[in-house]
């Protein structure tokens, strides 16, 4: 349900970036995620960037 949700076209980049952090937390990959979500890897790196601030 989660992958179904990152792949919506309305999510704002820090929504984004919430997800694939809880993604990252459930054992997924930078890789595994990109496969998923059709984002890339460094698009995934930088949401995971931005999740990480206040």
């Amino acid at each position: 349900m989660l992958e179904e949700n990152m792949q919506r076209r309305n999510l704002t980049i820090y929504e984004e970036a919430q997800g694939f952090q809880m993604m990252m937390d459930f054992g997924e990959t930078e890789s595994s995620i990109a496969a998923k979500t059709g984002f890339t890897k460094k698009t995934i790196r930088h949401r995971l960037n931005i999740a990480k601030l206040d």
